[in-house]
């Protein structure tokens, strides 16, 4: 492949894509052409959640979104680059409510 490094990355575990430009992207690889940028991706219909995480004397709330899962509330599920947690509830919003149990 030719061109600069920042041009193209990695959606994890998927394909290699052409950086964005005005919205849209081009696939390059299947296979994993060259040493990019992994960007962790998730499809828009994704299920908001937000992660509650002690941090001393505090609690962290941290917004983001799950994959679409049928989990029962009290699975352990493990958050790629964050830890672990349980699913506790969904709140008033319809976001999953998760408790960071350890990274």
């Amino acid at each position: 492949m030719t061109g600069h490094l920042n041009d193209w990355m990695r959606l994890k575990e998927w394909c290699d894509i052409s950086a964005p430009t005005n919205g849209h992207s081009s696939m390059l690889s299947l296979d994993s052409d060259g040493d990019y940028p992994i960007l962790h991706w998730l499809p828009t219909d994704s299920p908001p959640a937000i992660l509650l995480k002690p941090e001393g004397s505090e609690v962290k709330i941290i917004s983001g979104n799950l994959e679409v899962n049928e989990h029962p509330k009290g699975t352990i599920i493990q958050l790629e680059r964050v830890g672990y947690a349980r699913i506790e509830a969904d709140d008033e919003l319809g976001r999953k409510v998760l408790i960071h149990l350890h990274d």
